[in-house]
């Protein structure tokens, strides 16, 4: 009997301690108080409709937006830069992020808008992207983010192939 409820706790106190460290872990992975750059920033309209297109060292996105009322309908096209479609071969991941901001520029929430594709060959056609997304009380502007991998093939060449190879990330988070 005394093994049982040893192991009880045990159990319990494996699950508690893998919980608490995943609690702890997405509070402190999260995005929101964050700052973003005054150049990354994009003003929100109060009504009606607004194209443009931002970009960082890595990427350009041009993007549509649609306000009415406090939901943002959002659709686009994400370009690579050449650095990124010259020097490799393959997209490993591409995860692109909208942040919805305060006066200050800072994150009030994030979402994740597309994650694109999984060990896609490179000259990717196009990347296009729709979303929608709630407005929170106090947003005044956006911005978006990303986080992202390309890599050379291994021996094979193969998108497959983990040997070897070089992989190159890329992001713009706030900070």
């Amino acid at each position: 009997m005394k093994k049982r409820t040893h192991l009880f706790f045990s159990v319990f106190a494996g699950f508690f301690l893998v919980g608490a460290a995943v609690g702890c872990t997405a509070g402190f992975f999260s995005s929101r108080g964050s700052l973003v750059q005054q150049q990354n920033r994009i003003a929100l309209k109060e009504k009606g409709s607004q194209e443009g297109i931002w970009q960082t060292r890595d990427l350009q996105i041009e993007y549509a937006v649609l306000r009415e009322k406090n939901r943002l309908s959002l659709s686009g096209t994400v370009l690579l830069d050449r650095y990124l479609t010259t020097g490799f071969s393959i997209l490993e991941h591409l995860f692109l992020d909208l942040y919805l901001l305060d006066d200050q520029g800072r994150v009030i929430e994030t979402k994740r808008v597309k994650n694109f594709g999984y060990r896609r060959w490179i000259p990717i056609d196009k990347m296009i992207f729709e979303s929608v997304a709630s407005i929170p009380e106090g947003a005044v502007s956006f911005s978006f983010g990303y986080h992202g991998r390309v890599m050379e093939g291994g021996r094979s060449g193969s998108a497959d192939d983990d040997s070897g190879g070089t992989t190159w990330e890329f992001w713009e988070v706030p900070k």
